[in-house]
């Protein structure tokens, strides 16, 4: 026997009954997005440690624009910035956050030629500062480069050479250099100096004599640099230096302050005579400092045979060879009479 029946007491049950498993999912779906929240490291990690933010490492220490400036690190949470300052003077730039331990910068131009640092902010967290150089310049171009003379001697086996050109960094650590010569490429190059027209190549076959290249004489090179990712090169050519095997005098005896050509045999003097000019001279001093030679007119100008007319002679005394080749001037010194020339 049913007793004070009410017909809608089946429904305010059922109601209650959804109200009551609503309410459970939505504490549910509450409690995954706080576990969400509280896992915010992309490595899945767990929580990110903003009690330190620190830099590590930068991929360069120098950059140019259209390159990525890589920044390794611990502690860059989502809240992150990068600044690049000078002094105290910071400007925030756009990074990509790749993880908690990396950040990418890419470059444009956004600052100006100079010596900067960079620092990272995350959640009110600041890492030291760490230093890079940033060059924003026009395209380099070659416009020459110097013919180069190369002594082929057991003693010297480097040389210099110069590239001319416009807009070059004015700092010789920016760039790799590499110089091909008869489909070999020679990697024992480095800038020696730079300025925003010129620089001077140094190439050292010290370590490595037997790569000598002896084929060198008037074939054509190609000297290769890239700077920042920037790749530019030039043909150019290179000659041996004279070669001073023996020297001497016509007349035979040679008197004081009377006329006499000077006469030098070896290898090389013909070169090329336009690129190369060649000045004949005589000193009296074998000691360091040398004496400046006195130089004489070159009459005659031959592959093994060079000789220079002194119209005035020279003051009684014993002199020894100087040869000027392009500029540079070498002494040949020595005891024995061959290398020297009395003049009495």
């Amino acid at each position: 026997m049913l007793t004070n029946w009410n017909p809608n007491s089946c429904g305010e049950k059922q109601s209650k009954t959804v109200a009551h498993q609503f309410l459970f999912a939505l504490l549910i779906a509450f409690s995954a997005f706080l576990s969400s929240c509280a896992s915010n490291d992309d490595e899945g990690g767990g929580v990110v440690d903003i009690s330190e933010v620190k830099i590590t490492s930068l991929n360069k220490n120098q950059y140019f624009p259209g390159e990525t400036m890589v920044i390794k690190g611990e502690g860059f949470g989502t809240d992150v910035t990068v600044g690049f300052c000078k002094g105290n003077n910071c400007r925030i730039v756009s990074a990509k956050r790749i993880s908690g331990q990396e950040l990418e910068v890419a470059l444009g131009n956004e600052i100006v030629t100079g010596e900067y640092t960079v620092q990272v902010t995350s959640h009110d967290r600041i890492s030291d500062k760490v230093a890079f150089k940033f060059f924003a310049k026009a395209p380099a171009t070659i416009t020459s480069v110097d013919p180069v003379l190369i002594r082929f001697e057991t003693d010297v086996r480097s040389f210099d050479f110069v590239v001319r050109g416009t807009n070059f960094l004015p700092d010789a650590d920016a760039y790799q250099v590499a110089l091909e010569h008869n489909g070999k490429v020679f990697p024992y190059v480095k800038v020696k100096s730079a300025t925003a027209n010129e620089l001077v190549l140094y190439l050292n076959f010290q370590p490595h004599p037997e790569e000598i290249p002896y084929t060198i004489n008037g074939v054509e090179s190609t000297i290769r640099l890239s700077i920042g990712g920037e790749i530019i090169e030039s043909k150019f050519k290179a000659y041996p230096e004279p070669r001073v095997m023996s020297f001497g005098a016509r007349p035979l005896k040679v008197t004081p302050n009377t006329p006499f050509t000077l006469e030098v045999y070896g290898e090389h003097f013909d070169l090329s005579q336009q690129l190369f000019p060649i000045r004949l001279g005589l000193r009296t001093q074998n000691l360091d400092p040398v004496q400046p030679p006195v130089f004489g007119q070159v009459t005659l100008r031959q592959e093994n045979k060079i000789n220079a007319t002194f119209e005035n002679g020279l003051p009684a005394g014993v002199y020894y060879l100087s040869v000027e080749t392009n500029g540079q001037v070498r002494h040949w010194t020595g005891t024995a009479t061959s290398w020297r020339l009395k003049v009495e």
